[in-house]
């Protein structure tokens, strides 16, 4: 099947089973004004919306009365987006009619009748057995249930509690079969081989829980080595993934910044989980920061060198330049200085970057042979490395994590007057920063007032000067040292930016 990151927004963590055919649309809407037109894609019902809140009967409950294919088509034809569903395929509740009807699909006990295997986790809580994909009448019930669900305009399924099934490998495999090879199918814990040639993407680690859950940080510690030893197979066998997170209204900006920073720099799908009618617009400008999906190979760079893996870099190639994104970050209760080995990037000896820190918006100034970062508890950085310029130089965004690799669509220097000129894509109707390095030799045109200078060098330092071409209709800003950024509105998809420089001595 197709590999590749997936953007999509998931109701279990904020609804749990509340999760209606008018908050789905509700939040469709919010998708196609905020997410869709920078990557997202899919709607996905969670746990909720099948008929007795129980696993077994795979037909929409009474809080979406006018049935799964109206909905998708109101999605599809209203907001240009798809219908996702989870389902628990082999899980059968004792009080569904599939188990009333067919016990002798069921895994046996000792006395020959269908094995409980514990209550269900949320009510109504029924006792539950498992589904034996092994009896051929088993095996193409589940192929008929995916088939009847893609017809009904399913696209997208999260396929929950399988891993420990009888004939594992037969119901995957029916699975597949019924949802067509079109169908994205995402599972959440099967063994990773098991899954190779049936699954679009995986994930094998613990759920991620809340925003603003209490202690927040320890199924991302859980996470983080299972993310880490599995990387290897991102986009060999399926697309590697972390479960969905809850970064909304109830979490600190530190956990929403850590949980994006795990999910994008790890090479996962963006996938959020939150109540999207609560959300803020610094929130929202915040999530948007992590579109669109799909983004170059990752890889842990101390996998062999710490016991939870904690340095997560991608390299990035645009425009004829390549620079480094390095993910730092910090699990543990009290602060730690970080450092990155350039070697560790592939960088010669004798290299020097220019560091800017994403989250944050900070230079951090010039490194040879060592990038060196200081963290909070429980925080993540971005670290933006690239080679140090001896021109004027785009050196990041604020509009997307990996600044430019997506949002950068043109960039050229005019040697002859002294211009730096791009393209940038976004969306319509907000704005975003470029991050302009200006080495010594060079300053911008028609810099004036207090400060335009090299005087001050303070990261709190703003002055400005005039765009001389006036293209972004914006002010380039001193943002203190080498560094200067650009406000770029976008009125639509795409702005252009140009700006003028003259020599000046060191």
């Amino acid at each position: 099947p197709p590999t590749g990151a997936h953007s999509l927004w998931c109701s279990w963590y904020p609804l749990r089973m509340t999760i209606s055919e008018e908050i789905a649309l509700a939040h469709a809407e919010i998708i196609a004004r905020h997410f869709k037109p920078l990557g997202m894609e899919v709607v996905q019902l969670d746990h909720g919306w099948q008929r007795g809140n129980i696993c077994g009967d795979w037909f929409p409950n009474e809080r979406f009365p006018h049935g799964l294919k109206w909905l998708a088509e109101q999605l599809h034809q209203r907001y240009g987006l798809k219908l996702g569903l989870w389902i628990a395929p082999t899980q059968v509740a004792f009080t569904s009619e599939t188990f009333r009807e067919h016990p002798e699909w069921l895994m046996k006990g000792a006395d020959g009748k269908p094995a409980s295997t514990g209550r269900w986790y949320w009510a109504p809580n029924p006792e539950m057995a498992l589904l034996d994909a092994g009896h051929p009448e088993a095996e193409r019930w589940i192929e008929e249930t995916f088939r009847r669900l893609s017809s009904e305009g399913a696209r997208y399924y999260k396929i929950d509690f399988i891993a420990g099934s009888p004939s594992l490998r037969r119901a995957m495999e029916a699975i597949r079969r019924g949802a067509g090879p079109d169908a994205w199918i995402r599972y959440c814990q099967t063994p990773p081989l098991v899954s190779a040639g049936l699954a679009n993407s995986a994930y094998q680690g613990p759920d991620t829980l809340d925003a603003g859950f209490q202690n927040w940080i320890e199924p991302l510690r859980a996470n983080a080595a299972l993310l880490a030893a599995s990387y290897w197979a991102n986009d060999r066998l399926y697309h590697r993934e972390i479960c969905d997170m809850s970064v909304g209204k109830g979490a600190s900006v530190e956990e929403a910044r850590f949980k994006m920073t795990m999910m994008l720099l790890g090479g996962c799908s963006i996938s959020f989980s939150d109540d999207f009618r609560q959300l803020d617009l610094p929130r929202i400008r915040m999530m948007q920061q992590c579109l669109p999906p799909g983004n170059p190979p990752s890889r842990p760079l101390d996998l062999f060198d710490a016991q939870r893996p904690a340095l997560w870099h991608m390299h990035c190639q645009r425009l004829g330049r390549s620079w480094d994104a390095v993910g730092v970050l910090n699990f543990d209760d009290t602060p730690q200085e970080r450092s990155v080995d350039l070697a560790l990037l592939g960088l010669p000896e004798t290299a020097e970057v220019v560091a800017f820190e994403f989250w944050e918006g900070k230079f951090l100034g010039s490194f040879r042979q060592q990038a060196r970062i200081s963290l909070p508890p429980r925080t993540a950085r971005v670290l933006l490395l690239h080679p140090r310029p001896a021109r004027p130089e785009v050196i990041a965004t604020d509009m997307h994590v990996l600044g430019g690799y997506h949002e950068l669509r043109e960039r050229a220097w005019d040697a002859e007057r002294l211009t730096l000129s791009g393209r940038c894509r976004r969306m319509p109707g907000i704005s975003g920063r470029l991050y302009v390095y200006v080495p010594d030799g060079y300053r911008p045109q028609a810099s004036t007032g207090p400060g335009a200078g090299r005087e001050s060098q303070g990261p709190a330092a703003v002055s400005s000067a005039q765009d001389a071409t006036a293209k972004t209709g914006g002010l380039l800003t001193h943002a203190g040292g080498p560094l200067w950024c650009m406000e770029i509105a976008f009125d639509q998809a795409e702005a252009d930016f140009s700006v003028s420089f003259q020599r000046s001595e060191k």
